[in-house]
């Protein structure tokens, strides 16, 4: 049997270097190219880092109806 490994995704890294990444991350994440890097200044280039900060920040705004 093999050992269980962590989800790989948690491990992804995103770099601002790569146009084609930016795009990516930026449609995965469902946000701006700008929040993106926003994000990433603030909490590191981990793919899970910056994906949970953005939903942490999406649950802090006002919903609309």
């Amino acid at each position: 049997m093999r050992p269980t490994i962590e989800h790989a995704p948690r491990h992804w890294h995103i770099n601002l270097q790569e146009s084609w990444e930016v795009e990516f991350w930026a449609k995965e994440l469902d946000c701006s190219e700008q929040v993106l890097r926003a994000a990433v200044a603030t909490v590191g280039d981990r793919s899970r880092a910056v994906r949970d900060f953005l939903e942490a920040v999406e649950r802090r705004l006002p919903h609309r109806p």
